[in-house]
């Protein structure tokens, strides 16, 4: 399931750009760290899981488009080793198409609850998209510690995510405390959420 909501997430300037860039940096990435290592930012997933996670994230997108009410259970399960990475690569193309061609005006059943919505807003599902893989391309970067630069304007909507979507939630699960500031560091270098982001209690 994406952890990132289309009605809250600032859009940014590309997002087809974005998620062919992401997507490709995440596989990238995954085909050379070991399938079996846990990714440290998310210790339940390994990079084969993380892998999955991506490849389900963008099919669910690309059925959402398609006008299908699609739930994660119907999502086609992800081979294992590292045919994984390919699958993940498949699934790229197929959704920028629509994402490029579908009718604004047709009712598309967004994610999270949003209900049915022009697909006219498609373009902010594709910011979304892009903010969840952009994070977890960060993710799995850390197995290896070779990180690449976030572009500013996705690097400003995961900012975003954090406050609009991730902190609330949290607030309200009880998982964890929130509480306290947060300091916000602008950098020249922008190389991903974490580095702009420091919290003191």
């Amino acid at each position: 399931m994406s952890s990132t909501s289309t009605a809250s997430v600032a859009p940014v300037a590309e997002p087809v750009a974005h998620i062919r860039r992401e997507t490709d940096r995440f596989a990238q990435v995954a085909a050379r760290s070991p399938l079996d290592v846990h990714v440290p930012a998310y210790p339940a997933f390994t990079v084969e899981t993380l892998s999955a996670h991506i490849g389900r994230v963008l099919r669910l997108f690309q059925g959402i488009l398609a006008g299908h009410r699609v739930t994660v259970d119907q999502l086609p399960q992800a081979p294992a080793g590292g045919s994984v990475i390919e699958w993940v690569c498949d699934a790229v193309e197929p959704l920028i198409k629509l994402i490029e061609r579908v009718d604004p005006d047709q009712l598309v059943p967004f994610p999270h609850g949003a209900g049915d919505r022009p697909a006219r807003l498609a373009r902010l599902a594709g910011a979304s998209l892009a903010v969840e893989i952009g994070v977890h391309r960060w993710d799995v970067e850390l197995v290896l510690g070779d990180h690449v630069s976030t572009p500013p304007d996705l690097a400003v909507s995961e900012i975003e995510t954090v406050f609009t979507n991730f902190v609330p939630r949290l607030a309200s699960s009880g998982v964890a405390p929130i509480g306290g500031t947060v300091n916000l560091h602008a950098t020249w270098n922008l190389i991903g959420p974490a580095a702009l982001l420091a919290g003191e209690e």
